[in-house]
């Protein structure tokens, strides 16, 4: 089971202008307060209570003390303070094999500063890429500790070729000296031979023997290694042109169209059932509406309308006549009074018309059998009373939107069973490919990610083989089919070689010239006190032998340091094409589109950084501010659930959308919601009105209570 890192709680004071800060977080928290309220200040406290690594951050001194509880790193929860010991690294040193050790920079976002490297255009290198996504820090801490002179040495044609100054000049004299002594026992070896030459020589022809049957049983190896490779990557192919990716592609789209005619097919009962008397009560309304026409009942409001305005009127006028006398003393100043009282008795003659119509329809109505029918059958139907025809439109506009509504989820509920009955004819086809017959389509999921996990482990197999084939280093013509009868061992192989030489060099102390030398060797090995010459040749064997072993320990050196150079070489660019998989990764490429809505792949030339859209590539030191922000988020997103594996923890972002446009900003933050129902928790400090606006809508309507508000207030 995931267990995402999380923090629980956090109990701080001492943060600049804020006295202090408690708060249990939940799944995203918006911490908001205005400039100078100690925003700043909470963030480092939890930079210096939480990580170790953070030097590249440039933090200020301060006091603050409290505590950070923390989930997800064990059993129980992990306390952490700014004088703390233990730091988050330390526990994830164990738990995540493989985590940067700067993995504050992927965690902790600081003063709306995206950029992992402010010195470096765009932000952002292959080196700090490397840092997240490989482990190349370590072939740099390897390289530190192999000397310069080595690492310009090569081997070319079986030999040691580099700078002639330190080891290199120190195996030189060595090798020459352990000439000059080889020179002195050849001579020996002419004049005295006996039993233990004899015996020496034996011993080189057995270990020859024992040298030549481990090449062979290398080469055999081989041969059985590559056959073994090239029958798995056959499946491996098989599984893919079989449509391995389409079927499982194909089988979750099925279990979600499952998902939608369960919801819309309720949501088709719930309709119907709320316009289950649709067609019947526009029938009434007709039926209602064509008796009162044939009873001549229906009120005419052109009767009300003409009351009203004709009273209006005279009223208006009325009030003119009364005031105008006071100005004309002639007859004509009393004209106005009598307009409008005239207009006023017009008035009340239609609004008499009206009411008296209105009456007669209201006692037709309720002497109507046909009406009370209709006022009966609706009462049945809705549990209410009605008498009169607005009652009825009224309920009709409340249905008939459940009854457009049933109307459409039919026409979806079809085309959704159309997608399933083509996504389970391809399903079938898909398993065909394979030889297999299911009857039982809820066992699809299941089979499909059986074969999922089969081709997977292929592919582990796969790169298996091809390193021991690696190691090995066995040319592909120098392959042996028939089996020699010996089991390969590196070890007894190399113990094989390792005996040849001493015992080669051993033969040669033995036949070397005594006697006649006796002068020269002492003066080669400046020995002036032995007493005899079985002695003196004691010595120059030990002489030579201690020479011997210091040029093997001197060589070893050297040929180790040389070639841990070319693996580590090697390693680095295998390291690079790991890097381009890594950033080619679902867990890099879904972040970046679905927060830029534009580039879709991260590449590297150089130490430059690029990034892709679907025409062109673009610098990321060329692009705008706000867009390398964006882009530098998406990487910062991707690095982490890269580094964390199938694990999820906490992002602390201080203002990391401030300088994106609003389009971009609402992108963001959504993405941020996305992240926090994958198991991210999210901790977001602004001083911003409008991404406090957006954090608000999209918290509480897609989090609700996994949405938290913090609001900073000083004294």
């Amino acid at each position: 089971m995931i267990v995402p890192i999380r923090i629980e709680e956090v109990n701080a004071k001492g943060l600049g202008p804020l006295k202090e800060f408690s708060g249990t977080l939940s799944d995203v928290n918006l911490i908001y307060g205005h400039n100078e309220q100690g925003k700043t200040f909470l963030v480092e406290f939890l930079l210096n209570s939480l990580f170790k690594d953070i030097k590249g951050f440039g933090l200020r001194s301060t006091s603050a003390s409290g505590t950070v509880l923390v989930s997800g790193l064990g059993e129980g929860i992990q306390k952490f303070s700014p004088n703390s010991r233990k730091k988050l690294e330390k526990y994830l040193e164990t738990s995540h094999q493989g985590m940067p050790a700067n993995i504050a920079r992927l965690l902790v976002v600081k003063g709306a500063e995206l950029e992992f490297d402010k010195d470096i255009p765009g932000g952002i290198s292959k080196t700090i890429i490397r840092s997240f996504l490989s482990g190349e820090d370590t072939f740099d801490f390897i390289l530190d500790n192999i000397k310069k002179t080595i690492q310009k040495t090569e081997i070319v044609n079986n030999r040691i070729v580099g700078p002639k100054r330190a080891e290199i000049q120190d195996r030189t004299d060595l090798l020459n000296r352990l000439t000059a002594l080889d020179c002195l026992l050849r001579e020996v070896d002419q004049t005295f031979s006996g039993g233990t030459r004899s015996a020496l020589k034996h011993k080189v022809a057995h270990h020859m023997e024992i040298v030549n049957a481990q090449i062979a049983a290398k080469r055999h190896k081989a041969y059985c290694l590559s056959n073994d490779l090239a029958s798995i990557e056959k499946d491996v192919q098989q599984y893919q042109d079989n449509g391995l990716d389409a079927l499982i592609a194909n089988c979750d789209a099925r279990l979600r169209n499952k998902a939608k005619l369960v919801e819309k097919e309720k949501n088709l009962v719930e309709a119907k059932a709320n316009s289950e008397h649709y067609e019947w009560l526009e029938t009434a309304i007709a039926e209602y509406e064509n008796h009162l026409q044939r009873g001549g009942l229906l009120v005419k409001r052109t009767n009300l309308i003409l009351s009203f305005v004709a009273t209006i009127i005279g009223i208006l006028f009325t009030s003119i006549g009364i005031a105008l006398p006071q100005f004309m003393e002639s007859v004509y100043g009393l004209l106005p009074g009598i307009l409008g009282m005239g207009m006023i008795i017009f008035g009340g003659f239609f609004g008499y018309l009206y009411i008296r119509q209105h009456q007669r329809q209201h006692n037709a109505l309720a002497e109507s059998d046909e009406l009370e029918r209709i006022a009966a059958t609706f009462k049945k139907k809705f549990g209410e009373s009605t008498n009169d025809l607005a009652t009825l439109k009224n309920k009709y506009k409340y249905i008939q939107r459940a009854y457009f509504k049933s109307q459409d989820l039919e026409e979806e509920i079809k085309i959704v069973y159309r997608d399933v009955d083509r996504l389970e004819d391809e399903i079938n086809l898909s398993f065909s490919n394979f030889e297999i017959e299911i009857s039982d389509p809820t066992t699809w999921n299941k089979k499909a990610n059986q074969l999922k996990d089969s081709f997977d482990d292929f592919q582990v197999q796969v790169q298996e083989l091809k390193l021991s084939l690696a190691e090995l280093d066995v040319k592909h013509e120098e392959y042996l089919a028939s089996d020699p009868g010996a089991n390969f061992s590196k070890f007894e192989l190399a113990n094989g070689k390792e005996q040849l030489i001493i015992i080669e060099k051993l033969l040669i102390e033995e036949e070397d010239g005594l006697k006649i030398l006796d002068r020269e060797i002492r003066v080669t090995i400046n020995d002036q006190k032995s007493e005899t010459l079985d002695e003196l040749l004691e010595n120059l064997r030990k002489n030579r032998i201690e020479v011997i072993e210091e040029y093997k320990q001197i060589t070893s050196r050297i040929l180790a340091g040389v070639l841990l150079t070319k693996v580590i070489e090697d390693a680095r660019e295998q390291e690079d094409e790991k890097i381009k998989a890594n950033l080619e990764s679902g867990n890099v490429r879904e972040p970046l589109y679905t927060i830029t809505n534009r580039y879709e792949a991260v590449t590297f030339d150089g130490e430059s950084i690029k990034v892709q859209d679907k025409f062109d590539e673009f610098d990321i030191a060329d692009l705008s501010t706000g867009a390398q922000e964006q882009v530098l988020l998406a990487l910062r997103i991707g690095f982490a659930s890269r580094a964390m594996g199938q694990d999820t923890a906490f992002l602390i972002l201080d203002d990391a959308f401030q300088h994106s446009d609003w389009v971009r900003r609402e992108r963001l933050v959504k993405e941020t919601m996305e992240l926090a129902k994958r198991g991210w928790q999210i901790l977001y400090f602004t001083m911003d009105n409008h991404i406090e606006y957006l954090f608000d809508r999209h918290g509480k309507a897609k989090l609700k209570k996994k949405y938290k508000k913090f609001i900073l207030v000083t004294e």
